[in-house]
């Protein structure tokens, strides 16, 4: 059987030398991605869920990173942290 991410990996954040977060995913170093749920991505941003729903309605004209896999939605916490830091800018 393939190895496949742990879809409940916990994932740290810190701030890197130019103060913008970085993850650092204590489950699974080897494939650099974990796919979080909107829930899990909420609690991590400690936003609203509706935040997020707001950022995927209009993800094509933001660039947002979205996963869509049919009705669901997945994100990869390494490429939402830098489209936050981008977005600082």
């Amino acid at each position: 059987m393939k190895n496949l991410p742990n879809p409940h990996a916990r994932v740290a954040f810190r701030l890197n030398e130019g103060g913008k977060m970085m993850t650092d995913n204590i489950a699974d170093q080897k494939t650099g991605s974990t796919l979080l749920t909107i829930d899990e991505l909420a609690g991590v941003l400690r936003v609203p869920r509706s935040w997020i729903y707001d950022k995927t309605r209009v993800s094509k004209q933001n660039g947002f990173p979205v996963i869509r896999v049919g009705k669901y939605l997945r994100f990869e916490a390494q490429k939402v942290l830098e489209w936050l830091n981008k977005s600082d800018d």
